[in-house]
């Protein structure tokens, strides 16, 4: 996505963060968001959100699509205990809230 700042979306995403909900993962927060991130771009680049240059693409960006996609790399990424996946499955859905919001806020999407 052209114009976005990964390094600035993870200290955005961490500092808003309820880290009392992803308590199991806690050890893991700021690599995990970075493959979030990472797993999130090849969802939209795999679905034509975006293409190969960060710009929009024809595609659609369906949220319960693209947590399913993201959880599924994240399993492949990182070991899991149950209670750390669990935390993962919160970790990811908060993700995409707060994402938007650093979207918003960056002037990157725009609703109006």
């Amino acid at each position: 996505m052209n114009g976005y700042d990964k390094a600035e979306a993870i200290r955005y995403i961490l500092a808003h963060l309820d880290k009392k909900e992803v308590k199991a993962v806690a050890d893991s927060l700021e690599e995990y968001v970075s493959l979030i991130i990472d797993a999130d771009q090849a969802y939209m680049l795999e679905n034509d959100v975006l293409d190969e240059e960060g710009y929009a693409g024809d595609g659609y960006y369906d949220d319960d699509d693209a947590l399913e996609y993201i959880l599924a790399k994240m399993e492949q990424s990182v070991e899991l205990t149950p209670d750390r996946a669990m935390a993962l499955v919160v970790l990811v859905s908060r993700y995409l809230e707060l994402n938007q919001e650093f979207l918003e806020q960056s002037g990157l999407v725009s609703y109006e």
